[in-house]
């Protein structure tokens, strides 16, 4: 009932806030619903999905609310994590009006969840030539949040691509942008693209520093799933430049945080641990690590699982265990070609 209270009222001040303005298409001539909408997508997406799934889809004659509708209900769903068949026909919606019009913020979003759809599509090149001309329409303007996404989405372009240092200068814009937008989640994130890039130039200690910051930001604003997240990125630094106590200590924070809150994450963390394990020959806790990561819903996590306790039973002498855990390692391997 409260977040209600504090969600109507936001949508009252908003409205009214926008009535004051005069530019032509501006949140004033929007039906109620896509304005209170868009004014709580970020902080409430499931509450946007709700209402935009809730109204009646605007009539095809009044094109700046169908393509409005089209546009907001994408954004909701990618923040929800839901994909559908009609998404690309939403955004094409959107794309082909807005795409019409002078209004740079709208230009720069359609730009950007069309390069989205055409990533998930397979279409890369597309989906680099959509994001750099949204980052041409959002350079215009003052909405840093959404400059930042556009910025993280080409600097994994260039990590796909293997061009680290491309990838790591976009990963610098989306950082300052989302200090620009004060935002601490998109800061913290942000460190962590950086650190990922950093290391894959070689740059241990640079990516070591980035994974530092951010551990430090998660926890002061208590997101546990990015601090853990980079707990365990950093304990796989560590365990690549063989410093394994200190690797040990971050995976068993993250593992620690991770049980509490039950995050996704376990299988990998588990892995994570069975290697640092392996290194320092501790084969019992290596062996009982690994078994645990066979239970990830990753086939990659899984299969690196059964490659840890091959090695495992290979330096153990364990004839038999071997010969299975072979035989599971090359099923899955085939399985990963066949993707």
């Amino acid at each position: 009932m409260r977040k209600k209270r504090v969600i109507n009222w936001m949508v009252i001040l908003s409205i009214l806030l926008t009535g004051c303005k005069q530019k032509k298409d501006t949140l004033q001539t929007l039906l109620p619903p896509l304005v209170k909408a868009e004014h709580i997508m970020y902080e409430y997406p499931d509450s946007a999905l709700h209402i935009l799934q809730e109204m009646q889809m605007p009539a095809s004659s009044d094109k700046l609310q169908k393509a409005t509708w089209a546009l907001l209900l994408t954004q909701a769903k990618y923040k929800n994590y839901i994909e559908e068949v009609e998404d690309s026909t939403l955004i094409n919606i959107a794309y082909n009006y807005f795409m019409q019009q002078e209004d740079a913020q709208r230009r720069a979003m359609v730009l950007y969840y069309k390069g989205i759809l055409c990533k998930k599509a397979g279409k890369t090149e597309e989906a680099q030539k959509l994001y750099l001309a949204a980052i041409e329409e959002v350079e215009k303007l003052e909405d840093y949040q959404l400059a930042h996404l556009i910025y993280v989405e080409l600097g994994e372009f260039y990590v796909f691509r293997e061009l680290y240092e491309d990838a790591f200068k976009n990963f610098e814009k989306a950082l300052h942008y989302a200090e620009l937008a004060n935002n601490d989640k998109y800061i913290c994130s942000s460190y962590i693209f950086l650190a990922r890039a950093i290391s894959a130039l070689n740059q241990m200690n640079t990516s070591i520093e980035y994974y530092q910051k951010a551990i430090l930001l998660a926890e002061k604003i208590k997101d546990n799933y990015l601090c853990s997240g980079a707990m365990n990125e950093l304990a796989g630094i560590y365990t690549n430049i063989k410093d394994y106590q200190s690797a040990l200590k971050y995976a068993q924070k993250a593992l620690q945080i991770n049980e509490t809150d039950e995050i996704e994450s376990l299988g990998q963390n588990f892995l994570g641990l069975g290697e640092i394990y392996y290194y320092l020959a501790i084969p019992d806790s290596a062996y009982y690590y690994f078994n645990k990561a066979l239970y990830s819903s990753s086939i990659y996590t899984v299969r690196a699982a059964y490659q840890g306790l091959y090695y495992v039973s290979r330096d153990n002498h364990e004839y038999e265990k071997i010969s299975v855990y072979c035989d599971q390692l090359l099923n899955y391997q085939d399985s990963i070609q066949t993707l």
